[in-house]
């Protein structure tokens, strides 16, 4: 809702506000959460191989011991380069129970990567899985030289990894080895002393590019927590259950998936690396309730012929976050999935589609999209948050339905970047705002609407263009199936925008089709003057998101 504070304009959660602990461990707020709950599948991964949440509260105290054991001081930091597998949940929280701070990162990062991210923290301990362990051993020495022990969990034949972990130099112990303690772990090492103590460092572009490491601290996770689940799980009557392929190094995946879900009790199913086949087939056979996905994920769902050949009549409700989702797929989506015939022979819409809108500095989650609405916008802020709208040039705080910057304000909103006061300092204004980098606006009902990042925004003839605005347009047409638009340098209007388009299979079509198709719908300044590329696929990352990055590298070729 709006709100005016010293003559300003501001948008202020109209959720009841909830009350943050001080001082409490994030893997103890987890643990009285499931403690407080029946004994019962929390976790399946892919292959449908299960947790009862009883043994992982086990394991989690299990795993602080065995740090303890290898005496950890408090506020080590541990590395850990995983895929979503099983072991992953239990570790991350056992590291936090046993006083470390954890600090997570793409498991198919180059060691080039790896180095120029994780290395900066100089992490005391590493938790890495066999296969990752074999790409990067010869390089481990160099990579964490502050490194005492490696922790290998074996995700192929044990025989051979025994054999080959036996003949290494470095310290290296098995994760099962911790399985075998009495789980009585070190209370005073698990204290936070106070509010700014750090729980996680996860790695971001930032608001501005390069890789920082964003420090949250106990509070920000469990604020966060809280915050989704009063704004999002709460609102339904029963646990869901609940799937994605989320890549939980990734904020989203850590804490709006990972930790609201086994703290409010649903099942959780996730996989590594998207697949569309594998996401339909658990649903089907899984009942699947709730999805967790990204736009391309969503365009995926509302597009792909294998959509019909399976069963998603389950699915209620589909949140996607990590770029405004597209109104014509949304649509899509709910003409296509859960959509039941009435008396009338009219369709109704049983599904939800709906937007959530965060960054890694707000520990994911800072809107989410109330169930009363049908709409593209990324929904109302969460709990104890405040947001404003500034404008770009002269910093002035905007009214509603005025397009300007997004600085949000609140419980959640990260600590400081690790070890970069400059890019610290340069990411919050004087009264303490995270300015996010985002473009957008809020109606009248305090829904915020993305309209693009200010990074990917395109200076045409002056304008500025945003790409979200002329992909939208183009999903539209009849023959497109997915698409991208960058900016490339123009001699004539600075930045001209191109798009890289994909076709639905069997379809053709030429570029001089899609100019005549566009043009009439877009201003001049809009036009596709750096060029039309059809291409078989977009470059995406394991979660599926699209690299634009790796577009504008192509076109620079």
């Amino acid at each position: 809702m709006k709100v005016y504070i010293n003559n300003k304009i501001y948008f202020k959660s109209d959720h009841p506000q909830i009350i943050i602990e001080n001082n409490i461990n994030l893997s103890n707020f987890i643990i009285t959460s499931l403690k407080e709950k029946e004994n019962k599948i929390i976790l399946k991964d892919g292959n449908l191989k299960s947790i009862y949440s009883y043994d992982l509260i086990d394991a989690v105290q299990k795993v602080a011991k065995g740090f303890n054991l290898q005496e950890i001081n408090k506020r080590d930091v541990v590395g850990i380069i995983t895929p979503n597998i099983l072991e992953y949940t239990y570790c991350v929280l056992g590291v936090i129970l046993g006083g470390g701070i954890v600090s997570q990162i793409n498991p198919n990062s180059t060691v080039s990567e790896i180095k120029n991210t994780l290395s900066t923290v100089e992490p005391k301990f590493i938790i890495i899985n066999y296969s990752n362990y074999i790409r990067i051993k010869e390089n481990i020495k160099d990579l964490f030289p502050k490194c005492r022990a490696l922790i290998l969990i074996y995700d192929c034949d044990n025989d051979q990894n025994i054999k080959l972990s036996t003949e290494s130099s470095f310290n290296i112990i098995h994760i099962n080895s911790f399985m075998d303690n009495d789980g009585i772990y070190n209370e005073s090492l698990a204290g936070v002393e106070s509010d700014n103590d750090i729980a996680a460092i996860l790695f971001s572009g930032g608001t501005t590019g390069n890789y920082k490491g964003v420090c949250l601290t106990h509070s920000n996770c469990v604020a966060s927590i809280k915050q989704v689940i009063v704004s999002e799980y709460s609102k339904h009557t029963e646990p869901q259950k609940i799937i994605s392929c989320i890549p939980m190094y990734h904020m989203f995946g850590f804490i709006t998936i990972f930790l609201c879900c086994i703290a409010y009790g649903c099942c959780l199913y996730f996989f590594n690396n998207y697949n569309l086949k594998k996401l339909l087939t658990l649903i089907e056979k899984e009942k699947i309730t709730f999805a967790f996905i990204i736009p391309t994920i969503g365009i995926d769902l509302a597009k792909s012929l294998l959509v019909e050949k399976h069963d998603c009549s389950s699915l209620k409700s589909i949140i996607s976050g990590g770029a405004p989702f597209p109104e014509t797929i949304v649509k899509d989506l709910q003409m296509r999935i859960g959509v039941s015939i009435n008396k009338d022979n009219k369709p109704i819409k049983n599904l939800k589609v709906r937007q959530v809108y965060g960054l890694t500095e707000s520990s994911a989650v800072a809107l989410t999209n109330p169930f009363k609405y049908e709409t593209s916008s990324s929904g109302n802020l969460v709990s104890n948050m405040i947001s404003k709208v500034i404008d770009f040039d002269s910093g002035v705080n905007l009214d509603v339905n005025k397009i300007g910057h997004i600085c949000l304000k609140g419980p959640n909103i990260m600590k400081e970047y690790y070890n970069n006061k400059n890019a610290t300092n340069s990411t919050f204004d004087d009264e303490g705002f995270l300015l996010t980098g985002d473009i957008g606006y809020f109606d009248e009902n305090g829904e915020l609407y993305i309209v693009d990042r200010i990074k990917d925004l395109i200076k045409s003839y002056g304008y500025q263009v945003t790409p979200a605005e002329i992909e939208s347009i183009l999903l539209s047409h009849p023959k497109v199936q997915e698409a991208c638009v960058i900016g490339v340098p123009s001699v004539e209007n600075g930045e001209a925008p191109k798009a890289f388009i994909v076709l639905k299979p069997n379809e053709k079509a030429t570029k001089n089709e899609i100019y005549k198709w566009l043009n009439p719908k877009i201003s001049h300044y809009k036009s596709l003057n750096g060029g039309i590329v059809f291409i078989d696929s977009l470059p995406k990352s394991p979660a599926g998101k699209i690299l634009r990055r790796n577009l504008k590298l192509l076109s620079k070729m």
